[in-house]
């Protein structure tokens, strides 16, 4: 798993040019805290899936830990009056997917957007399940792009 975090200017842009609305893409940009990825299996073609449930991952700021922000949750933040349905769309293909299986040589790229202030300094509880077995790691320290 690769992640770093995108300054809010090129995630405003990258959200502006896909169809938001210049204040909903100052928006995810200023609280989303951007992050983009790589995540994959690089085991053997013998070994067992991954399965991704990003359901399961959580973020904490100061101690205190919070369920990670899936596209859904963010999907449904947006007014729909507002935010056109190919902003929509386009905003659902770019994050990263809730769930995900990956076999021997898979992999995905997508963003992260972790909904905390910029400059935040969190950790990420990545849990995923190797067969039927749960496994997880807290990455600690990750910050958000400054103000």
């Amino acid at each position: 798993m690769e992640l770093a975090p995108l300054p809010r200017e090129p995630a405003a842009a990258f959200f502006l040019n896909r169809g938001f609305p210049l204040a909903e893409a100052r928006r995810i940009a200023e609280t989303g805290c951007v992050f983009r990825s790589a995540i994959g299996h690089a085991g053997a073609p013998a070994d067992l899936p991954v399965h991704l449930d990003l359901t399961q991952w959580q973020i904490a700021v100061g101690g205190q830990w919070r369920p990670y922000r899936t596209k859904e949750d963010w999907l449904a933040s947006f007014d729909p009056e507002t935010v056109p349905q190919k902003a929509l769309v386009a905003f659902q293909w770019a994050l990263f997917p809730t769930r995900q299986t990956f076999g021997a040589g898979d992999y995905n790229w997508g963003i992260h957007a972790f909904g905390l202030a910029p400059g935040t300094v969190f950790d990420l509880r990545a849990v995923w399940r190797l067969g039927e077995t749960r496994h997880e790691t807290i990455l600690e320290g990750l910050a958000c792009s400054g103000p």
